[in-house]
């Protein structure tokens, strides 16, 4: 009866450790942020999003969207740019433009941040906001022009 125990034990270990090479482990879902560009959304496993020519990368750690030489075209929930960040730091590098204009539908938004925004940008950098509605949405907004 000792034998048969130990065979049994045997074929026990071996069965799982094959199982646990056949089967897949887990996936690990990615974090995602609540910070929305061009209709997609950041997270981090994708923190740059290609704009045209140009790209949005986010840094969660500082809460900072940089632009550069992006053209944004497409909407998630009514916005070109949406954040439900308490606060989103927008830094514009280049020609950057938000043109939401084949949209023709009522209250659509360029930015709309939920919380704080601030808006900074390099020494010739520009930003162009072409809607059919509203261009930019805050609960609390501050504009900082360096160099314009």
């Amino acid at each position: 009866m000792n034998v048969l125990k130990k065979r049994w034990l045997k074929i026990l270990f071996m069965m799982s450790f094959v199982l646990t090479l056949v089967l897949p482990a887990k996936a690990v879902k990615a974090a995602d942020y609540d910070v929305w560009v061009n209709g997609e959304q950041f997270s981090d496993t994708k923190t740059s999003i290609t704009c045209g020519a140009g790209t949005a990368v986010y840094d969660n750690a500082t809460k900072t969207l940089t632009l550069t030489n992006a053209t944004v075209t497409q909407f998630y929930n009514k916005a070109l740019i949406y954040s439900q960040e308490e606060v989103l730091n927008i830094v514009l590098k280049g020609t950057n433009e938000l043109d939401g204009t084949a949209d023709t539908s009522n209250m659509d938004y360029g930015i709309r941040l939920i919380g704080k925004g601030n808006i900074s940008g390099e020494a010739g950098s520009k930003l162009t906001i072409k809607m059919t509605s509203e261009g930019i949405y805050a609960g609390d907004f501050i504009l900082r022009l360096k160099n314009a």
